[in-house]
């Protein structure tokens, strides 16, 4: 009888030993995902070149009526959003909502259904944005570093204004099966951290309404995926 128990005592770390190596293959199984997207050539070459501070220096010289106000700079990381839709999981992975630099970022929100989406204010003054086609989203004042929460609703989507300064607008829009947003530069450089494995459709949304779908697989041995360069349509 001691010999039995002993030998069950010495399976136990060999047993706790496969749960581990279990659990390491399904953490490791999550993939970086990227790629670049280019807007058309007359909205990139409507962006001027320069620093954020630079940016911050032009609307503080115009606000001091130092310079004529110049046309609204044409961002990619606030002009797109890059996403994937499937059936993975988490819900909604990396998707962030701010106000920053006057305006939304991104401009369009792609957002899960039925779900609730922080939206912070990164600016120095109080915004109030709010929505005519989404009666519950009214013009709630946000004041400077404070995050407001919204309530979105089923698949739709919804102009976005501000009541305070007229130059911010976008776009909410609700999908179903939203898995994951990624993070994308001003040279329209975009990142999904970790993907699991799984088949799914990669979606770039502008000015509210997709304008670019594809298959997307993220294979079990792979190392990282890397997407083709995806030219959006023009306008």
């Amino acid at each position: 009888m001691p010999v039995k128990s002993s030998r069950k005592r010495a399976l136990w770390p060999v047993a706790l030993a496969g749960v581990a190596l279990a659990l390491g293959a399904t953490r490791v199984a999550a993939i970086p995902v990227h790629g670049r997207v280019s807007l058309p050539r007359a909205v990139a070459s409507a962006t001027p070149a320069g620093t954020e501070r630079a940016r911050r220096d032009h609307y503080w010289n115009v606000w001091a009526e130092l310079l004529e106000p110049a046309s609204p700079r044409v961002a990619t990381e606030r002009e797109v959003s890059v996403v994937v839709t499937g059936t993975g999981t988490p819900r909604a992975q990396g998707c962030t909502y701010r106000i920053e630099g006057g305006d939304l970022l991104p401009r369009t929100m792609v957002a899960q259904a039925n779900s609730r989406i922080a939206l912070e204010n990164r600016d120095g003054t109080a915004h109030r944005v709010y929505s005519d086609t989404l009666s519950d989203l009214t013009p709630l004042r946000t004041a400077p570093g404070r995050t407001r929460q919204i309530s979105v609703p089923g698949v739709g989507s919804w102009e976005l204004k501000d009541r305070e300064y007229a130059q911010l607008g976008g776009h909410l829009v609700s999908l179903s099966d939203l898995v994951a947003c990624a993070s994308v530069t001003s040279r329209g450089e975009w990142h999904f951290r970790d993907l699991a494995v799984g088949n799914y459709t990669l979606k770039v949304y502008r000015a509210g309404r997709e304008v670019h779908a594809a298959p997307l697989t993220v294979a079990a041995n792979a190392n990282e995926v890397v997407v083709d360069p995806i030219l959006l349509p023009g306008t």
